[in-house]
């Protein structure tokens, strides 16, 4: 992926799945924006990272990190003081960020989730199998970092 175009289709048809997931490929997008925006004049540069914004929210009305993560993005971007440089930079920074939050969340998920896993285990005794029925962030796909 190159561009945040490429990006939003990647979140559209489902390439990119899990809300987590899903907002670090958006904050990434952003990044891409930034980095392929003209850089002659910040208004312009600004104007075409609005714009990629619209195009990443537009592709999954509902999702709630992704327009979390475009909005951060632009925030940080509009922020920075100073010439484009310094908003790419902002928009680096950010994305990487967003994604080593994510990772930390769901490092965390996983190890709340072990320990209640291994209580059930425990009650239930050693023979017995505990079934565990996963919704969101489950998959290797859905899930930035943590030994996906």
């Amino acid at each position: 992926i190159k561009t945040h175009g490429e990006m939003a289709i990647a979140i559209k048809d489902m390439h990119v799945r899990g809300a987590g997931l899903i907002g670090a490929a958006a904050g990434f997008g952003m990044l891409l924006a930034a980095v392929c925006a003209p850089s002659d004049s910040v208004e312009r540069f600004m104007e075409f990272v609005e714009e990629a914004g619209r195009q990443l929210e537009a592709t999954r009305p509902t999702a709630v990190n992704l327009r979390h993560a475009v909005q951060r993005q632009l925030a940080a971007i509009k922020a920075a003081s100073g010439e484009v440089s310094a908003r790419v930079q902002a928009a680096r920074t950010t994305a990487q960020t967003i994604a080593d939050e994510d990772a930390a969340w769901c490092e965390a998920i996983g190890r709340h989730g072990r320990g209640l896993i291994e209580a059930i285990s425990a009650r239930k005794g050693p023979e017995k199998v505990v079934n565990v029925l996963t919704h969101c962030n489950a998959g290797w796909l859905s899930f930035v970092g943590f030994r996906s």
